[in-house]
């Protein structure tokens, strides 16, 4: 593929994934309110008055659907201007279904990463990271010089706690769903709580005791990024150099911090180069199971530096059924993993749950590894 082909593709990907930000709404009348009037019309005239409160519960939804559209449009625009994009949206390439899939799966992701409700299960996992970096690392002042990378990054929040921490940390992720949201929440939001979204509406009423459930209303972000690095700015007086240490960098984890091969473009194996045994410390969170485990445990490896760390929380279970991958026991995974130049300083497993809604019948149990390697080759 030529370099103006590659450039085509990335231009497609990049305004195909701000059409669907920008057509959302468009998508979620589709699948959400035009079903429901028809359910309703075809209903015998009897029984549509035994469901007085229907019409008007689909009126509430497309409210809803209205807040939402100004929250993911103007994410669009503002992506659309950071990454130099003409601003017509009407030349954009069209999104795909899934593709809008994936701005519906961005809300439910705020509601996690950004939101009060997400804080039980973000805590979960946030704390025990958090409990073993300022083990190794007590001396606040010293940890801007620690780099630690955060591969499959999503919305940042976890790159955001780190930098909060004093630690110089990079997230990486190849979703620019999340990558788009991610910037907006950082650069845009000078306060918190102050944008409303709605991410249940697509959910069954049949997941919920009560229907105003499907239309709560979640509040954004619980933490405004601008307000509390100006905050910890104030009170370091310049120590920590916060602006400083976050970064982030788009692309596939692998072709990024990979070993060099033969078939990579000069480019590529200069950037991979430039990662070898850059970082102190990796850590993944909900990231092994989505691809390929054992590129992935190679490619930590080859980031990280001689003694590095990688913290590791998530399920090992497939994310996906992946034909062409190789499926593996706890114990397996556990060989693999020391076969690859790590030793396990640590390893326990918990329950927990990912995208929980206290106000859902359905609950998403799992069991999540939790370990801490060392790089001893």
């Amino acid at each position: 593929m030529s370099n103006n082909d590659t450039n085509d593709q990335e231009y497609q990907n990049i305004t195909s994934t701000l059409s669907s930000f920008y057509k959302f709404y468009e998508y979620q009348l589709e699948k959400l309110v035009k079903p429901r009037i028809h359910k309703f019309e075809i209903l015998p005239k009897q029984d549509q008055q035994l469901l007085l409160w229907y019409q008007k519960h689909t009126e509430y939804i497309q409210e809803c659907i209205h807040i939402n559209r100004i929250f993911t449009q103007k994410l669009a625009m503002d992506a659309a201007q950071d990454w130099g994009i003409p601003l017509e949206h009407e030349i954009w390439a069209p999104a795909s279904q899934k593709q809008f899939e994936l701005t519906q799966l961005i809300l439910l992701q705020l509601t996690r990463e950004w939101s009060e409700e997400g804080l039980k299960e973000r805590k979960n996992s946030y704390n025990l990271i958090m409990n073993q970096l300022n083990d190794k690392f007590p001396n606040f002042l010293e940890r801007s010089t620690k780099k630690i990378l955060v591969p499959g990054c999503g919305l940042g929040r976890l790159v955001f706690e780190l930098i909060c921490q004093g630690f110089n940390t990079q997230g990486n992720d190849n979703d620019y769903h999340m990558l788009f949201t991610f910037n907006y929440i950082l650069k845009n939001c000078d306060l918190p709580f102050n944008l409303s979204i709605f991410p249940y509406l697509d959910n069954s009423l049949t997941n919920f005791t009560k229907r105003q459930f499907q239309i709560r209303p979640i509040i954004i972000p619980d933490i405004s990024p601008i307000e509390k690095l100006n905050e910890l700015n104030k009170k370091y007086n310049g120590e920590v150099p916060y602006n400083d240490l976050i970064s982030i960098t788009a692309g596939s984890f692998i072709d990024l911090y990979g070993k060099v091969l033969e078939s990579d473009s000069k480019e590529a194996q200069q950037l991979k180069l430039q990662n070898k045994n850059q970082f102190d410390i990796v850590v993944t969170e909900y990231f092994l199971n989505t691809g390929n485990m054992i590129e992935y445990i190679k490619t930590i490896n080859n980031c990280l530096s001689t003694n590095g760390i990688w913290i590791n929380y998530g399920p090992i279970t497939e994310e996906n059924n992946k034909d062409n991958e190789i499926d593996f026991t706890k114990e397996d995974l556990g060989e693999l993993i020391t076969k690859l130049g790590f030793q396990f300083l640590e390893r326990s497993d918990f329950k927990d749950s990912y995208f929980s809604n206290d106000s859902s019948l359905s609950t998403n149990t799992q069991t999540c590894e939790f370990w801490i390697c060392e790089k001893i080759i």
